[in-house]
């Protein structure tokens, strides 16, 4: 980590020019990680990511190979080893361009009319 009078240096994510890309809808520059097995699902995806490091970001990022990227999203307990890993943002997450599309006036959310589901009484024997 590079400290400068008190503020955290962003790192860039170190990978060839293999891996970098363009955003089809912004342009921005993204690069791209394998992601690894881990409680949130399996592994051997890629995933977007922004180029620079970003503190915010729930992706951490190793390089065991030069040029290649692994990447593993992190739960709300977990924190990335600061020396050994990079904290990224996933692309869709920054990308100004990606929208939730908005609906037509006469179409009401899924999410507003699922309720919790009702307990069924009975008796026990």
């Amino acid at each position: 980590m590079n400290e400068l009078a008190g503020e955290t240096m962003l790192r860039r994510l170190p990978v060839d020019d293999r891996t970098r890309t363009t955003c089809e809808g912004c342009h921005g520059e993204l690069v791209w990680a394998t992601t690894v097995a881990g409680p949130n699902g399996r592994g051997g995806k890629l995933m977007p990511l922004d180029p620079l490091e970003n503190l915010a970001g729930n992706v951490a990022v190793t390089t065991p190979h030069r040029g290649r990227l692994l990447a593993r999203v992190l739960t709300k307990d977990e924190a990335f080893d600061r020396p050994h890993e990079y904290a990224a943002m996933p692309h869709f997450a920054s990308c100004p361009t990606r929208t939730k599309p908005e609906l037509p006036q006469d179409v009401v959310a899924l999410q507003q009319l699922r309720h919790k589901p009702r307990r069924r009484g009975g008796r026990h024997r």
